[in-house]
């Protein structure tokens, strides 16, 4: 039956494609040790195994070994032109896919940019600098694609018109966070795991990508924060921080005495210096202005944390100390009023 459907010929040229792509595909795995071993030869078989691009130059391989085996069959003109292109094209994505995933934090020199950062805490900035090399070498391939196609990339950024205006955005501003990415991975301004206000978001750090920062609010949701954004506006690094400031004004009304006044004020101050979570040198008990409701006393100093949940509890406990004292001078606080006077009409 195959006998009416080929040549003799034509039998034996399938039968050595067939035979090619066999040979080749079954000599995959030696030829891609061989070819790694020349440029890695005091590696041993494992270590050469586990080098990056050791599976895309697999894939090559056997692509390769199907590009010569369909040559072999002498493929009419027109359709080996678009099998020629089939070619270039998978060999470009074949290796633009593997160079990409073989750039990880774990990556020799990326470890060595980490030894001069010097720092704790540095694999999130490592990954944002791993994913900005990535997008450059996707984009690379697809312009390569692009060429390959037969595209002209002037002629086609000309000729693309609003389109063009698009991209040209969408282009910018992926710049802009690859670039703030960048920038956040260098400066280190903030690490993953530590508590930050920026751009309106306050809480944790959870991820840096090459795009946004991930935040996990204080409400406990996410916000994905461009980069591009962080970098431009102010923020503030809480975990940065050493300690943290309790602040208050306390308002007592006119009946109080100033003797009174005076000891509530000392008191205050005495309580503060003596409270072990508050940090003595700092304490600041004042009375600083004669407002329209009453004597204005400001309190002011720091408490030995920057965590904030203990601060939290800090503030609470000196708040509870400030109303015991104020309760048991029996002094009041005052509270905003206002006197109105009304014009009785004559009658």
């Amino acid at each position: 039956m195959l006998n009416n459907l080929f040549t003799n010929e034509e039998f034996n040229k399938i039968l050595i494609s067939i035979s090619i792509f066999l040979i080749i595909f079954l000599l995959r795995t030696i030829i891609t040790y061989g070819v790694l071993k020349v440029f890695n030869w005091k590696k041993t078989k494992k270590e050469i195994k586990q080098i990056a691009l050791y599976d895309s130059i697999k894939k090559f391989i056997t692509l390769l070994g199907l590009y010569i085996a369909i040559k072999n069959l002498n493929v009419d003109e027109k359709y080996m032109t678009t099998i020629k292109l089939g070619f270039k094209i998978l060999t470009i994505l074949i290796f633009t896919i593997g160079t990409a995933n073989s750039i990880t934090a774990e990556t020799s020199f990326l470890k060595k940019i980490q030894d001069r950062m010097k720092g704790e805490n540095t694999d999130g900035m490592l990954n944002v600098i791993a994913k900005g090399i990535k997008f450059v070498i996707y984009l690379i391939g697809g312009f390569l694609i692009i060429t390959e196609l037969g595209y002209n990339l002037n002629g086609l950024a000309a000729g693309l018109g609003i389109g063009t205006v698009v991209v040209t955005l969408a282009a910018q501003d992926t710049a802009k966070n690859l670039f703030s990415s960048l920038t956040i991975a260098m400066d280190k301004p903030f690490v993953v795991g530590d508590w930050i206000k920026v751009a309106g978001y306050e809480g944790k750090v959870e991820a840096i990508t090459f795009k946004s920062t991930r935040i996990r609010t204080v409400e406990n949701t996410i916000a994905n924060v461009p980069n591009s954004l962080i970098s431009s506006d102010t923020l503030v690094n809480e975990t940065k921080r050493k300690r943290r400031r309790y602040s208050t004004e306390l308002v007592f009304s006119f009946e109080t005495s100033l003797d009174k006044l005076k000891d509530v004020v000392a008191k205050i101050d005495f309580m503060l210096k003596h409270d072990d979570d508050v940090i003595p040198n700092s304490v600041n008990v004042k009375f600083v202005k004669i407002d329209d409701n009453g004597y204005k006393v400001l309190v002011y100093c720091f408490t030995n944390t920057a965590e904030y949940l203990r601060y939290l509890k800090q503030a609470e406990y000196i708040n509870y100390q400030i109303m015991k004292i104020i309760n048991k001078e029996h002094v009041e606080l005052a509270y905003p009023s206002s006197t109105v006077y009304l014009k009785k009409e004559e009658e």
